[in-house]
């Protein structure tokens, strides 16, 4: 006959079997604001180096510009068909634009000083009498009195 005291001493150990395995422990409280902290810290990351590419594209010097059927670019333009063939061109002799200095305003593309740093009134215009007829107007104004003005033209 067993005694009372091994009685109590063997109901006090719970047996359990061999596959049980307890459950997982929950992560701590303070796990959750440490996730948010590297969530947050990538997306802030990520966003640096997209604000960078378009910062170091935006350095980067234009070549040509366009406006309808129009290329613009430092040594003077060029027009195209509606098929993508040149069909006009016109070189400045007057000097070579700088394209950084160059803006649009709607129909108007304008520039406002030379490569070499002068000063200047150029712009283009998109004129559309008809809806089958688009037309261009050119006009380069140098802002010092008495400088010609010299462009040629090809075909």
């Amino acid at each position: 006959h067993k005694s009372s005291k091994a009685i109590a001493a063997a109901a006090m150990y719970t047996f359990l079997p061999d596959n049980f395995s307890p459950a997982k422990p929950k992560p701590s409280k303070e796990l959750k604001p440490l996730l948010g902290s590297v969530v947050l810290g990538l997306l802030l990351v990520l966003a640096a180096v997209v604000a960078w590419c378009y910062y170091s594209a935006s350095l980067r010097k234009a070549e040509r510009l366009r406006a309808e059927l129009l290329d613009l670019n430092r040594g003077g333009f060029s027009i195209r068909n509606q098929k993508g063939e040149q069909v006009f061109r016109l070189a400045f002799r007057s000097g070579a634009l700088d394209l950084d200095s160059c803006s649009r305003d709607g129909a108007v593309l304008g520039c406002s000083r030379t490569a070499d740093g002068r000063p200047l009134h150029f712009f283009i215009q998109t004129v559309r009498p008809k809806d089958t007829v688009m037309c261009y107007r050119v006009r380069w104004e140098e802002a010092a009195p008495g400088r010609e003005v010299e462009h040629a033209m090809f075909l």
